[in-house]
């Protein structure tokens, strides 16, 4: 019994046959292609997963339906006449094909090139990693640019507002920031920023509004508290700042920058409301870990006086 030899490469749309016989090429779908081997021009047709096809060769005879065998006598090796018309055959098929793969092609490359809203993607790429770097002011410049390339590209939106609170534009931060909450909503990040926003801007029952509704095991907690207090401070509420501030852990030994943070705005408002032990008491606690932070060293000393 003798054994046959197949190897199919596929390039494109276009299949292309190495056996004993020679190479032989062809396009299509399964069930039904055109091509060339070393017995000419076909057509073929058949039942996808049964094995079962026909084969027209054009000019020639046609090969009834039949299952593909599995093993194949052996045969002579392909003449050069053979390999050269097979050779030919390929050549006319791949003259086909690489056209309309061309005239498919480039309106597609055109597009990812040249289509506004990618342009827009590209420059919201450049402007991240500026992000990053606390590069602002030039993000807020690719951004905008990008936004006018693409209006409905939320990324770009919510970037842009950081972007803006982050050098202290407040009023254009807030309705991109108000926008990205809404796309967002829960998204405690883009809650803490509007808040301060708003604060900022002297809305400050919308800022205690969203900053109460952080809720207490979300990383951004602290801070919201801090925010509170601040809205309440600025108001001159002494009593439901101290409140607010006092949902902090102030208990923890270990101190991070957030709670330095609240045990020095709680000081603050301690001797605003002239109860100077108090506001020592908080200051010396951060003083114990961190000398260094902000001016605290120097208001110890001064309410030592004081005292």
């Amino acid at each position: 019994m003798g054994w046959g030899f197949r190897k199919s490469v596929k390039i494109g749309g276009m299949r292309i046959n190495f056996s004993k016989r020679g190479i032989g090429a062809s396009v299509g779908v399964k069930g039904a292609r055109f091509g060339v081997n070393s017995r000419g021009v076909y057509l073929s047709s058949g039942i996808p997963s049964t094995g079962l096809y026909s084969t027209q060769y054009l000019g020639g005879r046609k090969r009834n339906f039949r299952r593909r065998a599995t093993s194949s006598p052996a045969s002579e090796p392909p003449s050069p006449e053979t390999w050269r018309s097979t050779l030919i055959g390929i050549a006319i098929i791949s003259s086909a094909i690489f056209p309309v793969l061309l005239i498919i092609t480039i309106p597609i490359a055109t597009y990812f090139v040249f289509a506004p809203s990618e342009k827009a993607k590209r420059k919201l790429k450049k402007a991240q990693k500026l992000f990053n770097n606390a590069q602002y002011k030039e993000t807020i410049t690719l951004l905008e640019e990008g936004r006018t390339l693409d209006e409905k590209n939320q990324s770009i939106q919510r970037l842009l507002g950081f972007s803006y609170h982050n050098v202290g534009e407040f009023e254009r931060a807030l309705p991109l920031l108000k926008d990205a909450l809404e796309k967002s909503p829960g998204n405690s990040q883009i809650q803490l920023l509007l808040a301060n926003a708003y604060h900022k801007t002297g809305q400050h029952e919308k800022s205690l509004a969203i900053a109460q509704s952080i809720p207490e095991e979300y990383e951004q907690y602290i801070k919201a508290i801090q925010l509170i207090g601040d809205c309440f401070f600025s108001q001159k509420q002494y009593d439901l700042a101290i409140e607010a501030f006092k949902r902090a852990p102030l208990g923890n030994r270990n101190l991070d920058d957030d709670l330095k943070e609240v045990h020095y705005n709680l000081a603050t408002i301690y001797e605003a409301a002239g109860n100077t032990k108090s506001a020592l008491k908080h200051l010396k606690k951060i003083y114990s870990q961190d000398i260094a932070f902000r001016d605290v060293a120097t208001r110890v000393k001064l309410l030592e006086v004081k005292k």
